[in-house]
């Protein structure tokens, strides 16, 4: 995975067990860390900035972004 920041936009979804779920405008999934599963609740529309980890402790298979800046969009 790339070491570069990254912006993403897109909405909490259920389903994170460690880590919080993530789905981007595009369909993408996402694990994130850098966050606490109950500190967003789901629906909440979120900009994102972060890297890419490259070994995630997320017990989902997708790929695990680690979150360095948060802007809150709206509730979904």
């Amino acid at each position: 995975m790339s070491s570069s920041t990254i912006l993403v936009q897109g909405v909490v979804i259920p389903g994170g067990v460690v880590c919080p779920l993530f789905r981007t405008v595009s369909g993408e999934t996402l694990s994130l860390t850098g966050l606490s599963v109950s500190q967003f609740q789901q629906g909440l529309v979120l900009g994102l900035k972060g890297r890419w980890e490259t070994q995630s402790v997320c017990m989902q298979a997708y790929p695990t972004l680690r979150v360095e800046h948060i802007s809150v969009k709206e509730i979904f």
